[in-house]
């Protein structure tokens, strides 16, 4: 976890840190790692609240959803705290998980910058009213892997197929076996 910190102490308030941010932690923070923070935020690689949960990007494509980065405070409930930024991403219908995954890359990097900037600068966050509660379903690893090992052709529409070939194309998933053999 790459974490960013900033004391208090340097103000002579205490020994609490103000700030942390998690960058692609891929487990869930328990209430004592969240509260030991003023602010605790997640750079998450979805437009929140839609891109919520496991493997955004590959949910973005397969779905035909909003792409984008997000940068929220962490809260027990995974992808659901407040909203500090947002930016999309536009990909096209036949744009690859890998090609998507380097757009939000780098625009993570940049948002990474500008809220570590902002911060640096502000004595007190100030939270976007981006909507939180609603829309989006938190996606579990269970969905995507069922896809990945079990899809239903018969449910699918050939569409629907073709942009599930190209979810799975992202370079840290290890193609699944009806991929390779379509892709033949």
């Amino acid at each position: 976890m790459k974490v960013i910190e900033r004391r208090n102490k340097i103000r002579g308030l205490g020994e609490k840190p103000l700030r942390a941010m998690s960058v692609h932690w891929p487990d869930k923070f328990d209430i004592n790692t969240i509260e030991k923070y003023e602010y605790f935020m997640n750079i998450h690689p979805g437009y929140l609240p839609m891109g919520r949960g496991t493997y955004p990007i590959f949910w973005s494509i397969y779905l035909n959803q909003t792409a984008g980065v997000s940068v929220h405070q962490i809260t027990p409930k995974i992808d659901h705290g407040p909203i500090l930024a947002r930016s999309l991403i536009p990909f096209s219908e036949n744009e690859s998980a890998g090609e998507l995954w380097s757009k939000v890359f780098k625009l993570e990097k940049q948002m990474l910058k500008e809220t570590v900037k902002k911060l640096r600068f502000d004595k007190s966050l100030h939270l976007n009213s981006y909507p939180t509660e609603k829309l989006g379903p938190n996606r579990k690893k269970i969905e995507f892997e069922n896809l990945r090992d079990q899809p239903d052709f018969a449910l699918l529409s050939d569409s629907e197929i073709q942009r599930l070939i190209l979810a799975f194309t992202h370079p840290k998933f290890d193609l699944p076996d009806w991929v390779r053999n379509r892709q033949r």
